[in-house]
């Protein structure tokens, strides 16, 4: 259930199944090795939506890599440094 600002609505099943398939995060554009720093060079954002948010790209711009991550690969928040 949503709560809006004036109504409660119930969201579907679909409608949820859609969010998550329209919605987008950052993945690796190319390899990434561990140490290596995040750019614009190394990061791309694409469907699906089960990873970090677009709305975060500035949070891992210049962090250093944790792990190696292949080409396409799906960024998750345990992949940089703090």
């Amino acid at each position: 259930i949503y709560k809006g600002w004036r109504k409660s609505i119930e969201i579907s099943n679909s409608e949820i199944k859609n969010k998550l398939a329209i919605r987008k995060s950052i993945f690796a554009s190319q390899p990434i090795l561990k140490g290596d720093i995040f750019s614009l060079k190394n990061l791309a954002i694409k469907r699906p939506g089960n990873g970090i948010e677009p709305k975060h790209w500035n949070d891992l711009i210049n962090k250093k890599s944790t792990r190696d991550i292949n080409k396409d690969e799906l960024i998750v928040w345990d992949d940089f440094s703090k």
